[in-house]
């Protein structure tokens, strides 16, 4: 009994001259197995009569450009979420620091508190101090600046460049 994978065979040429044989012999006794073969046959015609799909040289960028919106609805924190967390967490060191001291006596308060109060404000004293300095406008100007250029960069010139298609490398 010829299998459906010798069967196959026989139709993609691929068999050996004994399988052949054996095919031969049985296509002309067994009416059964010929129905088998013919069936496969037309399978396999049925096959080549498809049309050939190729895949677009753009295949890849197609499918993230349609799935782009949903992947921008899924968004789980608008972009101002970080900045809202960052105050949040300033505002809760800053009372933890801070409010402590005037609440309690000095008494009350744990040691390793009071380290950290007195440690709190020597840095506060230090920013201060150093937000009057000379260098320190030196370097609010020169973050200024960079500021400004990252502005200038990514609403100006980025979007000039990706309008007429040139890029640098």
């Amino acid at each position: 009994m010829i299998t459906n994978d010798e069967i196959l065979e026989i139709i993609d040429a691929a068999a050996s001259r004994e399988l052949i044989d054996r095919h031969r012999r049985q296509l002309q006794t067994d009416a059964d197995y010929r129905r088998r073969f013919q069936f496969f046959e037309s399978l396999e015609s049925a096959l080549y009569e498809l049309p050939l799909e190729s895949p677009s040289l753009r295949f890849t960028e197609n499918i993230l450009e349609k799935l782009k919106p949903a992947i921008q609805k899924t968004r789980p924190f608008p972009r101002w979420f970080p900045f809202i967390v960052g105050a949040l967490c300033c505002v809760a060191l800053t009372t933890a620091l801070f409010s402590p001291a005037s609440a309690v006596s000095a008494d009350a308060t744990p040691r390793v508190f009071q380290y950290v109060l007195t440690q709190g404000a020597r840095l506060w004293q230090i920013y201060l101090s150093a937000l009057s300095g000379r260098w320190s406008i030196y370097l609010l100007g020169l973050t200024a600046s960079a500021a400004l250029l990252l502005a200038f960069d990514q609403k100006l010139l980025q979007p000039y460049f990706r309008q007429r298609g040139l890029s640098i490398g």
